[in-house]
């Protein structure tokens, strides 16, 4: 009997510059290695791919002087593979049914894969490899070795963080098994708290069947308060509407993740909306998270509208959200008049159940785009017409006064690198509305500094659009960069589609306690040749806190 252990090699891990080479049967193989790190895992991975093709006598002879001898040894087909598995409850090994040779490999990865996620980070493979004159079985025992639990987390650096709502995002609470995907996991599910940053990767140690975590974090403010003027001119009388938006964004509130929003925007003479969220990320210590929204938009002396928003949902992997909403929005009259139904604007109230799928990364003002983003939202429910006592009540008899309401909402976000400090930033949103009895006050409002540059704020009324903003970024600093954009949608209102472009150059200025933005742009509806004259001007700066 000759027994053959599935362990791979391990090493004190020294970054070196010299390089490093293999010898296998005596010849210098074509793979050399620039320090002691890809070494150990060049090596690793070669013993794996040959014994997983049947040189399962191959291994390490020497090493000496930075040159690693290994043999490989005669390759054997093994036809029945038998496999035993340590029962701590019997305190004994405990024989499986036989595995076919084929798949043994397949059943061992699997087998040690569940022992270190399931606090056996120490889980070994024996295989016992027995001669039967020509042809081969094997033996595999597999010893999960010591139970190790998650103790504590150790920050090397004190943050404004609560312990346990950073255990309940990291799964480290303590007494848990030990879970080697969890550990590694950590980075990926740290970029949801863009109010920390990791400055080097996560560290563990064991210690009397005790896993201890090892972090070094420092905080990234990300609390702000923004304030942007616009200059629009009036191509009729030449004149500048001033107009402008202001932004509050508290994080981390209670050093838990919680967050609060504020937004003001004057948009046009006139007309307005205000914003309120409020999110509560694992609630009660949960993997729940319920998020609260409030909006208002007032248009001139048409409408009024109103949205309550409530979301629950829970986190899918490392980087995702599964959520379900519900949406109330009540619109009205201001200046109720018979002509305002002929001009599709009505009293009117929905209610909307929405499911969707996102990114968790958090929207905050100084991402920059940093992270990959997506959404997918869809609703459904009923809408209801009211009526007016302002108006005849016969102007309502043509009309369905319920209807069903069907929304879809996507978004997509990402940035990649051309050159080390020239990048192109791509995003992409859109939204399909269907409802028999549509209201122009309930479509969507778009253009302005946050969607299509070149128009002012809230411009369009879109029932469908598709939103394209194309940037080429030049930075000179982590979050400082020249910008060229290109903004296209396609647009289908109530009664027709267009096709409107934006273009502009921008400049965002990372300061010490905040983000100074820049930018010029200039819109082309469909068929119309651009007027330089309605140059819009964006000015604003947010404040770090």
């Amino acid at each position: 009997m000759i027994s053959v252990c599935y362990v791979l090699i391990s090493a004190p891990v020294l970054s070196q510059s010299t390089e490093y080479q293999l010898v296998v049967d005596g010849e210098l193989v074509a793979l050399t290695f620039q320090d002691s790190t890809d070494w150990i895992k060049g090596v690793d991975e070669l013993l794996l791919t040959w014994w997983k093709q049947g040189y399962v006598f191959s291994g390490v002879d020497s090493v000496m002087d930075k040159t690693t001898y290994l043999h490989k040894g005669e390759k054997v087909g093994i036809y029945n593979v038998q496999l035993s598995t340590y029962n701590s409850d019997l305190d004994s090994f405990v024989v499986n049914e036989q595995v076919d040779g084929d798949n043994i490999w397949k059943l061992i990865d699997s087998q040690i894969k569940y022992y270190r996620n399931s606090g056996y980070p120490f889980a070994q493979a024996k295989i016992h490899t027995i001669e039967h004159g020509h042809e081969w079985s094997s033996q595999v025992k597999i010893n999960p070795g010591p139970f190790i639990k998650f103790d504590s987390l150790i920050l090397i650096n004190e943050v404004n963080i609560g312990r346990q709502y950073l255990n309940n995002i990291l799964k480290t609470n303590s007494d848990q098994p030990y879970s080697e995907d969890v550990f590694e996991a950590i980075p990926d599910k740290l970029k949801r708290l863009p109010f920390l940053e990791l400055n080097e990767m996560p560290d563990v140690t064991f210690v009397d069947g005790k896993a201890q975590v090892y972090l070094n974090l420092k905080e990234s403010k990300q609390s702000s308060f923004e304030g942007v003027v616009g200059f629009l001119p009036q191509s009729n009388t030449n004149d500048l509407i001033i107009t402008g938006y202001l932004d509050l964004t508290l994080a981390n509130l209670l050093k838990s993740g919680k967050s609060l929003q504020f937004s003001w925007n004057r948009f046009a003479d006139q007309s307005q909306s205000t914003a309120i969220s409020y999110s509560h990320p694992y609630f009660l210590s949960s993997p729940l998270f319920v998020n609260v929204g409030f909006h208002l938009l007032k248009q001139d002396t048409s409408f009024l509208n109103q949205i309550w928003q409530l979301e629950t949902g829970t986190y899918l992997g490392n980087s995702s959200e599964l959520f379900f909403g519900f949406n109330s929005e009540n619109g009205s009259l201001i200046s109720p008049d018979e002509l305002d139904l002929e001009t599709g604007v009505a009293d009117f109230e929905s209610k909307v159940y929405q499911l969707g799928l996102r990114s968790s990364y958090a929207n905050l003002p100084f991402d920059l785009g940093k992270h990959f983003k997506y959404l997918l939202n869809v609703g459904i429910g009923d809408k209801r017409l009211n009526r007016n006592p302002g108006i005849d009540q016969m102007a309502y008899d043509s009309l369905d006064l319920l209807t069903q309401k069907i929304s879809v909402k996507g978004f997509t976000r990402t940035q990649w690198p051309v050159t080390p400090t020239l990048f192109v930033y791509h995003e992409i949103r859109g939204q399909l509305l269907y409802n028999d009895q549509l209201l122009v006050n309930e479509l969507a409002r778009i253009g302005g500094l946050k969607s299509l540059r070149g128009f002012n704020e809230n411009f369009y009324f879109a029932k469908d659009y598709l939103l394209s903003r194309l940037e080429l970024r030049q930075y000179f600093e982590q979050r400082s960069y020249f910008m060229l954009f290109y903004d296209a949608m396609y647009l289908h209102s109530l009664t027709d589609t267009s096709y409107p472009q934006g273009f502009g150059l921008g400049l965002n200025l990372n300061t010490s306690n905040g983000l100074f933005t820049f930018a010029t742009a200039i819109g082309k509806e469909s068929n119309l040749p651009m007027d330089f004259a309605n140059i819009k001007v964006h000015i604003g700066y947010s404040s770090r806190f």
